[in-house]
């Protein structure tokens, strides 16, 4: 029985909420169903309440992984976990970009209470992470990709160095050092233009300006070369980052970042391949897992943490969702767990790239990825309230795949030749009669991805890394504080959509 859709009379819910750190904890409405020619009782969580009961305990998880007993203050563990597999170290991409989502819960409160909670992790982060980039390290710098929870160095064979984590820190920290020196706060201990550098932020940025450009590995620590994700995340850090040395009056060092980043601007679009019709994930592989597809959700990752609001490779730009698109359909058919659900509304179960073979716990075979399926979701969330700001949106050749599958209405009125050069740029606007149903329908589309996560979900709402690709169940690492992260920024993606 699966648990998502089927839950057993337990009190675990009710004792989830109790233990949150957050007022007015919301019950969990549970409603009594009969299951279809056994004549006995089941009980269903409507998914607005599961939302609202998995939300609270996701933000309760990220609070908990941030300086947990036996680890120095300010670490931030992937997983509690210590065996098969241990997952309790420091990783700086995985926590940077948990810190990202933090920073902006941080700037968003008006609760004061809020306000000291997430604002001393994120001042904790900052100081254990100036102390991890003196900590003498096997790559030698920055680039080092984890460390033991006591702020040691791992000593292990891994893949190093990993230079898209400077990166990730820098733009995370920088968002929470502007909200807190708004606030009152002293950014000159985040930044400061000394060379030798001392601050966090500056020595990251230094790192990332002079290094982008060296082969390095990719998010999953699997391939080793230049990676998309690696250069948008780059490209964001030393953007903000020049913004930050203007007003810290480090003039030379601006102009010497966004030099850097119109470099990186210029490798971007060697990673759309218009034959395959989707951004690949990695060029000039030189060591690891040889992706045949090249198609990979950390692209879509990219997009959401390390987009700009400038149109540039943006979650709503065509390409990325074009290969949106691509890694939906992919897994849609690859994952049996898919297939074995026919529900309606109910989204597919969003894997990391189609070759995968890490289960969780060693090699055999992949399987979809809670991170991987919240991001999805996010990013309908995210393009259908931004063409909603906008005012219009526009298909193409490029992006029509992904309204076809997120919109019927776009599916019946397009099919498969309709669009052809002579007719490519039909724009929808608020004048349009249906702008807004095609907006609810994408909208709709991302929420067949939390229902997905509903499905699969335990009764004591643990998120996992894995769910098995064939039975659903949870694989991997428990209480996975990314997994958390993901959810909680696609629940608030969805709350900011409003048709």
């Amino acid at each position: 029985m699966k648990l998502s859709l089927l839950f057993a009379v337990t009190q675990t819910w009710l004792a989830c909420s109790a233990i949150t750190h957050f007022e007015d904890p919301r019950p969990v409405k549970r409603v009594r169903l009969v299951k279809q020619g056994t004549g006995k009782a089941v009980y269903h969580v409507p998914l607005e309440d599961y939302l609202a009961a998995q939300f609270d305990h996701a933000l309760l998880g990220i609070q908990q992984a941030v300086s947990p007993p036996e680890a120095a203050r300010g670490a931030m563990q992937a997983s509690p976990s210590r065996e098969h597999p241990n997952y309790f170290y420091h990783w700086v991409r995985d926590t940077g970009l948990v810190m990202d989502l933090v920073a902006d819960l941080y700037a968003e409160t008006s609760d004061q209470r809020e306000q000291e909670r997430w604002g001393t992790i994120l001042a904790d982060h900052a100081t254990f992470s100036r102390g991890l980039q003196l900590v003498p390290n096997q790559s030698g710098g920055p680039g080092e990709p984890k460390f033991y929870m006591n702020g040691t160095a791992f000593q292990g064979t891994w893949g190093r160095p990993q230079n898209d984590g400077p990166a990730v820190r820098a733009f995370a920290i920088t968002k929470y050092g502007e909200t807190w020196a708004h606030r009152g706060g002293d950014l000159s201990t985040l930044y400061r233009p000394d060379l030798p550098t001392t601050t966090v932020i500056k020595t990251d940025l230094e790192y990332t300006a002079h290094h982008w450009d060296d082969p390095s590995f990719d998010i999953w620590e699997e391939v080793r070369g230049r990676h998309f994700f690696n250069l948008l995340a780059s490209r964001k850090a030393l953007l903000v980052g020049a913004e930050l040395a203007d007003r810290q009056d480090d003039s030379g060092a601006a102009e010497f970042y966004r030099n850097q980043a119109a470099l990186i601007r210029d490798r971007l679009d060697s990673y759309w391949d218009p034959e395959l019709g989707y951004v690949v994930t990695s060029r000039n592989r030189d060591e690891g897992v040889s992706k045949s597809s090249n198609l990979d959700v950390q692209v879509v990752v990219a997009a959401i943490h390390a987009g700009l609001d400038d149109g540039i490779y943006t979650p709503e730009s065509d390409r990325i969702l074009a290969t949106a698109d691509a890694i939906t359909r992919r897994f849609q058919y690859l994952f049996p767990v898919n297939q074995q659900q026919k529900t309606s509304g109910i989204g597919p179960a969003i894997g990391r790239y189609p070759e995968d073979v890490y289960d969780g716990y060693g090699v055999s075979i992949g399987n979809p990825w809670v991170l991987a399926t919240a991001y999805l979701a996010e990013l309908h969330y995210y393009v259908a309230a931004k063409w909603h700001r906008d005012g219009h949106f526009t298909l193409t050749a490029v992006n029509l795949s992904f309204f076809r599958r997120a919109s019927p209405t776009v599916a019946r009125r397009f099919g498969a030749d309709s669009l052809r050069d002579d007719n490519v740029g039909v724009t929808f606007d608020t004048h349009n009669a249906e702008f807004r149903a095609i907006l609810k329908e994408v909208g709709a589309s991302g929420d067949g991805f939390l229902r997905r996560i509903h499905y699969h979900s335990r009764g004591d709402l643990n998120l996992y890394e894995q769910w098995d690709r064939v039975t659903g169940q949870a694989r991997g690492a428990k209480d996975l504080t990314w997994s958390y992260a993901a959810f909680v920024r696609a629940v608030r993606a969805r709350k900011r959509l409003q048709l």
